[in-house]
């Protein structure tokens, strides 16, 4: 009786560990509004970082022409994501190609075509695939009539990370539930 009041009591100390830490939202992109001053972890052979044009900070990534800036992170499902985004400045006459890519090969994109010469904000959230799986983020520059600049800063692909205490508090809910089923026998 005493056994299963310490394993009681085990379960009870796992489960309340575990409801006291929960996910956190993060940004699957590394240096995502380029403030190291380089483009890694983004792989481009055109875009460069310029601290002519920043969002915020201090820099942004800047192309002329219809080049692409990419970068692959970490499997995420949709249903986890809460935010695809990215802040991006051109020409209102240009079009330029914002996309989330999944691990099928496919893709859910947006046509940013500016409406002033400022900053625009380009949200993809809404246009997901449900039941994907995303694996990168990508963004051609200016396309049609003369090639002009593009720039972009603050790429956002949040999705819940769960903390590193959460699977502490799983593991040892299960040893607890082994160790009753064990003393059970």
């Amino acid at each position: 009786m005493r056994s299963i009041a310490i394993i009681h009591r085990t379960f009870l100390a796992a489960v309340s560990i575990g409801l006291g830490v929960s996910a956190h939202a993060g940004n699957l992109l590394s240096n995502s509004g380029f403030e190291t001053g380089g483009l890694a972890p983004w792989t481009s052979s055109d875009w460069q970082v310029v601290s002519d044009q920043a969002y915020s900070g201090t820099y942004s990534a800047k192309v002329v022409g219809n080049y692409a800036i990419q970068q692959s992170f970490a499997p995420a499902s949709t249903a986890n994501i809460s935010e695809v985004s990215v802040w991006l400045k051109q020409d209102p006459a240009a079009i330029s190609y914002v996309a989330l890519q999944y691990s099928d090969f496919s893709e859910s994109y947006t046509l940013a075509m500016p409406t002033n010469t400022g900053w625009n904000n380009y949200d993809l959230t809404g246009l997901m695939t449900p039941g994907k799986t995303a694996v990168g983020f990508v963004v051609y520059g200016y396309s049609g009539g003369s090639n002009g600049p593009t720039w972009i800063d603050d790429a956002k692909v949040v999705a819940a990370v769960p903390e590193p205490g959460t699977i502490a508090a799983l593991g040892l809910g299960a040893a607890a539930m082994l160790r009753r089923r064990r003393a059970a026998r």
